[in-house]
């Protein structure tokens, strides 16, 4: 009987023990109800959007908060609600929307204590969306611009520092960008091409960790131009010789068959520039038609950035002012 009795004790033991996890997880989960339960007066809304937060739910912190501009737009609460529904999308990393939240606040708010935040934040939007060295540098350009803004017009935020940190990084992306780029011009002999870049990266980024390798190139580059001149001053030289050997009825002949190589020639040197400039082109372009008049902007302006010297100028101008036409009638919503 004493055996039974022990069986039965500790048959209850292992019952209690293995409910134990439901247990707690059921009181965690009425205590939080408890914890969220409210009316609908902005501070209570507020108290409850920003217990959503903490918990990382940031959907229904989104969802809450939003019903305090909804319900009670000129609420003391109002402000706080706008810059948490930027956090929450910021934090989902739904970097688009949150951009736009941000300038919203911006706009509303300009003299806001928590500006310097908002600008820091913007910048970070970009900074997360920075794509690789060999793709299209937009966001860092953008990112830069920000934390550049910050650091000049509120110095002694704390977000300055923050900033001063996150533009050598933009500023080293950039610097690694042109380093390779340089090297595909280096590798496909347009040393012109290359010798800009990597010039470029000594005159905009005078402390980028690729300084050595640049000027490394640079003499490269000079050491390959000098040859080449060489070269080709010794080719005419040749040719103008070998031309005056020729018979009379071979000068027609003669005097258009190196005129077009040289045209050729000419071509072959401002091809890759133009090249890239005619693809991003196309593809602004398509944006355009397509109604995505901000992504085609950023295209256009791209152009004038990096190939100021394309034939296209004239073109890429027109429409870099019938995107702002169109953004100015219908909004930057595309």
């Amino acid at each position: 009987m004493s055996n039974t009795k022990n069986v039965i004790i500790l048959l209850l033991l292992c019952f209690i023990l293995s409910s134990c996890a439901p247990l707690q997880s059921a009181i965690e989960d009425k205590f939080f109800r408890k914890r969220i339960r409210g009316g609908e007066t902005p501070r209570e809304l507020a108290r409850v959007g920003m217990i959503y937060f903490q918990e990382k739910d940031y959907n229904k912190a989104i969802e809450t908060f939003q019903k305090i501009r909804d319900l009670h737009p000129f609420s003391p609460y109002t402000i706080l609600a706008e810059l948490k529904i930027a956090d929450s999308h910021y934090y989902k990393k739904d970097y688009e929307e949150a951009l736009a939240e941000y300038e919203d606040f911006e706009k509303l708010h300009p003299r806001n204590e928590v500006v310097p935040y908002v600008i820091y934040q913007m910048g970070m939007c970009h900074f997360n969306r920075m794509l690789g060295i060999d793709r299209d540098k937009t966001a860092t350009y953008e990112a830069l611009q920000l934390f550049e803004r910050l650091v000049r017009t509120y110095p002694k935020s704390k977000y300055a520092a923050q900033a001063k940190e996150r533009i050598k990084e933009c500023r080293e992306v950039l610097a690694r960008h042109e380093f390779y780029v340089g090297k595909f011009y280096f590798k496909t002999k347009q040393y012109k091409a290359a010798l800009g870049r990597f010039e470029d990266i000594l005159r905009k980024y005078p402390d980028s960790e690729l300084k050595e390798g640049a000027m490394e190139y640079i003499k490269r580059c000079q050491i390959k131009l000098g040859h080449m001149a060489t070269a080709e001053a010794s080719t005419s030289q040749a040719w103008i010789e070998d031309y005056s050997e020729k018979k009379p009825v071979m000068e027609e002949r003669s005097t258009k068959q190196p005129a077009e190589k040289l045209a050729i020639k000419e071509e072959y040197k401002i091809a890759p520039w133009e090249t890239l400039a005619r693809h991003e082109f196309y593809v602004g372009k398509f944006y355009f038609k397509t109604k995505q008049y901000k992504a085609a902007l950023g295209r256009f302006e791209k152009i004038l950035r990096e190939y100021p010297d394309t034939k296209l100028k004239e073109e890429v101008l027109e429409y870099i002012n019938r995107c702002k036409e169109e953004l100015e009638n219908y909004g930057s919503g595309f």
